[in-house]
């Protein structure tokens, strides 16, 4: 399931709100730096502004556990090896225990997360 960051129809759950307070917090001193032309300065912003709030969910049977530390190439594998079916590559940030991380997934087209490589992530981890 996916919504929208600044278009909630609930309060975020606890690990949301701190994953999208950690992207205000980098976001903001960045103010409006950025490229001429570009439509947001940083991709902070454009997360805050276009980012989705995923639910995770257990990886598919039919999806095999693929190494950790590549997730961009995972789910870049994955979501080619299955578009026939409308899984599409996404990225962003993931909750961990600790603190969110860059990473990637895979979405499919009733919005569930498909993530090849992640395995200690907590709902909801990707925005």
């Amino acid at each position: 399931m996916s919504r929208n960051v600044d278009a909630q129809t609930q309060l975020p759950e606890p690990a949301e709100q701190k994953l999208i307070a950690f992207i205000r917090q980098i976001a903001e001193p960045l103010g409006i730096a950025g490229g001429a032309g570009w439509a947001h300065p940083t991709q902070y912003h454009l997360l805050l502004a276009h980012g989705r709030l995923f639910t995770h969910k257990p990886r598919p049977a039919d999806v095999q556990k693929l190494p950790d530390r590549d997730c961009y190439y995972n789910a870049a594998k994955i979501a080619r090896a299955h578009r026939d079916h409308g899984l599409v590559y996404a990225e962003g940030y993931a909750t961990t225990n600790a603190f969110p991380l860059p990473h990637a997934w895979c979405v499919r087209p009733d919005g569930v997360v498909v993530d090849p490589t992640g395995t200690n992530l907590i709902p909801p981890p990707p925005i």
